[in-house]
């Protein structure tokens, strides 16, 4: 799925925190590779994450909490 080393993982403009505030400071997530299906990185002091599960599902840990991306 993924072969690259490294992973940036963007936040898009209009984005909004709890589905109501709009972000004014849009986050980049730096990752790197720690093993097959597993990157790891910081924001700030606080670890974040994104690990493949499954062919349909991703989990990234950001720093607002778990996600769970799923594919239909």
């Amino acid at each position: 799925m993924f072969s690259d080393s490294n992973i940036v993982i963007k936040e898009q403009p209009g984005s909004r925190c709890c589905m109501v505030v709009p972000n004014l400071f849009l986050k980049t997530h730096n990752l790197k590779k720690v093993e097959e299906g597993k990157w790891e990185g910081k924001l700030g002091f606080k670890p974040i994450r994104l690990e493949v599960k499954s062919d349909k599902e991703l989990y990234h840990l950001t720093t607002d909490g778990p996600m769970i991306m799923t594919r239909s």
